[in-house]
């Protein structure tokens, strides 16, 4: 992956699907792995500042909505013992969602 630096962002970064999952080198979304912000390739051209703020916000709320309806479909399946792992990064900052139902 390259990384080009830039004054309010970076240009390059991890590809995402609509739902912020990063894809792969085959172009199919990496299970339980989420980028948006700087961390992820930029969608505005312009790097003025503070135009990285609202595509982060943005693609960080998307991913956490996806996130809720993988769990909730989880929740409900018969299945008794799940563990659901999902990782979400945004430029200088991670989150890691751990579900374990026992």
């Amino acid at each position: 992956m390259k990384i080009f630096p830039g004054d309010a962002g970076t240009r390059g970064g991890l590809l995402t699907d609509e739902f912020a999952r990063v894809l792969g080198k085959s172009g199919i979304a990496i299970p339980g792995l989420y980028a948006g912000g700087n961390a992820s390739v930029a969608l505005l051209e312009s790097q003025g500042a503070g135009t990285t703020l609202a595509p982060a916000m943005t693609e960080g709320f998307i991913a956490l909505v996806f996130m809720y309806n993988c769990i909730s479909q989880l929740f409900s399946l018969d299945s008794p013992i799940y563990t659901y792992r999902a990782h979400l990064v945004m430029g200088a900052m991670a989150a890691t969602v751990v579900i374990n139902k026992t």
